[in-house]
């Protein structure tokens, strides 16, 4: 007996393949800064939602722009354009600090050097 699951509409969207692809992946946390808690549990939840509902886009959604860099000095940006998420996975074992990785996709994988916010 052979049994197919139906794919939801929400998940991942991207087809197709790049020559130059580029995956960019960031670790974080929760409620710490400086080794110091700053948020409730129930606080956190909510923090993890909020990025959560940050980071969705859909196609018709304009594309996230990642900046990597700000040199003060030559007032220079290091930023990718045309970015997704494409996974978020949060690590909720600690009720004092929940850690989250974040991967996005880079379409332009072009590290572009002087933002104009115009």
């Amino acid at each position: 007996m052979e049994t197919d699951k139906v794919p939801l509409l929400d998940g991942e969207f991207t087809s197709g393949h790049s020559q130059n692809g580029l995956e960019i992946t960031i670790n974080g946390e929760l409620a710490q800064q400086e080794n110091n808690l700053l948020l409730t549990e129930l606080q956190m939840i909510d923090a993890m939602n909020q990025l959560r509902e940050l980071i969705h886009t859909s196609h018709t959604d304009t594309p996230l722009t990642v900046f990597l860099i700000y040199d003060p000095i030559d007032s220079n940006y290091r930023y990718f354009e045309n970015c997704s998420a494409s996974k978020i996975t949060f690590d909720l074992t600690s009720p004092h600090v929940y850690t989250y990785q974040l991967s996005l996709l880079i379409d332009t994988p072009t590290l572009q050097t002087n933002w104009s916010s115009a």
